[in-house]
């Protein structure tokens, strides 16, 4: 999507990909002194830049949007700001950007840590990925060299399945 902000900053000229602008998820955020240590993790000022193109006058408050979708009065270039899993990381980095927008998001928790199973450990690996490897790529290199190794033609066969059944 092709997005460039009007005088002012109130308004979406954008090329829509969409008939309606999706709300916008985020997950990870990092400081400008730290490096990502996720794919796809932004700075205050990216957020902040994202805000500031799409036009804070489209970026409703949740809870407005809510209302707004379901009554039938939101409009194609309207949205709102979400956030996945309840992160530290979003509340150190991007809060404080809404805060100065006086955007309200809705923050999605993570309840896995709440069942009596063991809680999911993604975010554990994807902080170690970043700690020990110097990119993503790097990580899946070692990481599918070691499950060969330890797994040999089995690791092979169930990529190629897998490989096999994303293009059906």
């Amino acid at each position: 999507m092709e997005l460039s902000s009007a005088e002012g900053g109130d308004q979406c000229t954008s090329k829509h990909i969409f008939e309606r602008l999706p709300p916008i998820m985020f997950h990870h955020f990092h400081s400008d002194t730290q490096p990502a240590y996720a794919s796809g993790s932004i700075t205050a000022a990216e957020l902040d830049l994202i805000i500031v193109r799409v036009g804070r006058a489209n970026v409703l408050d949740a809870d407005v949007y809510i209302q707004r979708r379901a009554d039938g009065t939101l409009l194609p270039h309207q949205t709102c700001i979400t956030f996945d899993d309840g992160l530290q990381c979003q509340y150190k980095v991007a809060l404080p950007v809404l805060q100065r927008h006086n955007i309200k998001a809705a923050w999605h928790i993570y309840t896995c840590v709440y069942e009596e199973k063991s809680p999911e450990q993604l975010e554990v690996y994807k902080y170690f990925q970043a700690q020990c490897f110097p990119n993503v790529d790097e990580f899946y290199s070692a990481f599918f060299k070691a499950a060969e190794q330890a797994h040999g033609n089995r690791v092979r066969e169930a990529l190629a399945s897998a490989a096999a059944a994303s293009h059906s």
